[in-house]
C-alpha cells in the first residue's frame, strides 16, 4: 500500500471526477432548455428556411417594379393590399419579398465573412498559442495593430482598392473580426497545451499540426462556438452599415442594410419603407445575441447550474 511519503504519488496525475459530471449537467441543460431559448432557436431556424429556400418563398418578383403602387401602405393599414404584406417602397417593389431576399443577401454574406475571420484568427491563435517565442510576439504585435485600427476604416480602405464585388466583401468583413479569435483562442492554446495528454503526445512523436488537430481544437470548439455566436450580431451590423452607406451589396440585389437607406428619405410619409428591414435586422441580432448567451452559460465550465 502506497503511504503518503511516497514521492511517486505527486506525480500520479489527480482524476477527474468533475468531467463527467460537467457533461451530465450540460446534456440536462439541453434538455431542460428555457422556453425563450426555445422560441428564438425556432425562429433561427426559420430564418435559415427562409435564407435558403428565398426563391420559393417570395409571392413577387423582389426586383420588379410598379410606379402605379409605390409606397402602399403595410396590408393592415387603411389602404393596404393584401397581396402586398409588408407594403412597397418607393419603385412599388414588394417590400416583404425584398426582406426574404434581403435576408439571404445580408445573413449569407455575414456567415461567410464570420467563417473567414474565424479560420484566419483561429488559425493564427493556435499557431501563436503553440509554436511561442517569436512567431508569438510576431503575431501578437499584428494583433494589436489590427485592434487599433477601426474595422470599418478597414473595410473602407479595402473597397476603395478592389471595389464592392460580393467575393470582395465576405473577405472585408471576415477581416474585420479575425483578431477576436486569433487573442481568445491563443489564450485557450496556452492553456491546453500544458496538459498531460499535450506533453504524452509529443512524447509519442506528435507534429504540432497532428496536436492542433487532434488535441488542441477539439477542447477550444466550446468558447470557440460562443465566439461565434457573439461575434455574428456585430458581423450582421457591419455589413447592413456598408450596405446603408450604399459601398456595399450594390441595388438592384436586396440587402437589409440598403433597404433601410432607401427608405430613410421616405420616414414621414412611408415609414415602413425602412422599419420593415429595419426589425428584421433587429430581430436577427437578437435571436442570435440570446442563443449566444445561453450556450455561453451551458458550455462555460465555470458556471454552476
Amino acid at each position: 500500500m502506497t503511504t503518503a511519503a511516497d514521492p511517486t504519488v505527486s506525480r500520479i496525475p489527480a482524476p477527474a471526477p468533475a468531467a463527467p459530471e460537467f457533461a451530465l449537467r450540460r446534456r440536462l441543460a439541453f434538455r431542460r432548455m428555457p422556453i425563450s431559448i426555445k422560441i428564438c432557436s425556432l425562429l433561427a431556424l426559420a430564418f435559415v428556411f427562409t435564407a435558403l429556400f428565398a426563391p420559393w418563398l417570395t409571392p413577387h418578383d423582389p426586383d420588379a417594379t410598379q410606379i402605379l403602387a409605390k409606397l402602399k401602405p403595410p396590408a393592415w393599414m387603411e389602404g393596404g393590399e393584401a397581396a402586398h404584406l409588408f407594403g412597397t417602397d418607393q419603385l412599388g417593389r414588394d417590400l416583404l419579398s425584398r426582406c426574404i431576399y434581403g435576408v439571404r443577401v445580408s445573413v449569407g454574406l455575414a456567415l461567410f465573412g464570420l467563417i473567414v475571420g474565424c479560420l484566419i484568427g483561429t488559425t493564427l491563435g493556435v499557431v501563436s498559442g503553440l509554436l511561442g517565442g517569436h512567431v508569438d510576439r510576431a503575431i501578437m504585435m499584428l494583433v494589436d495593430v489590427f485592434i487599433s485600427v477601426p474595422n470599418l476604416l478597414i473595410v473602407l480602405v479595402g473597397i476603395a482598392a478592389f471595389g464592392t464585388d460580393i467575393v470582395v466583401l465576405v473577405v472585408l468583413i471576415g477581416l474585420a473580426r479575425w483578431e477576436s479569435y486569433a487573442r481568445i483562442v491563443r489564450g485557450q492554446v496556452l492553456q491546453v497545451r500544458e496538459m498531460p495528454f499535450i506533453e504524452a503526445s509529443r512524447a509519442l512523436g506528435g507534429s504540432h499540426a497532428w496536436i492542433a488537430m487532434r488535441h488542441v481544437l477539439p477542447n477550444i470548439a466550446g468558447p470557440l462556438i460562443v465566439l461565434l455566436t457573439l461575434n455574428f450580431p456585430s458581423i450582421l451590423l457591419l455589413e447592413s452599415s456598408l450596405s446603408f452607406l450604399g459601398i456595399g451589396v450594390q441595388p438592384p440585389t436586396a440587402s437589409l442594410g440598403s433597404m433601410v437607406g432607401d427608405g430613410r428619405d421616405h420616414l414621414i410619409f412611408a415609414w415602413w419603407v425602412a422599419v420593415a428591414p429595419a426589425l428584421v435586422i433587429v430581430a436577427i441580432t437578437f435571436i442570435v445575441q440570446m442563443l449566444g448567451d445561453w450556450l455561453r452559460d451551458v458550455l462555460d465550465v465555470r458556471v454552476d447550474d
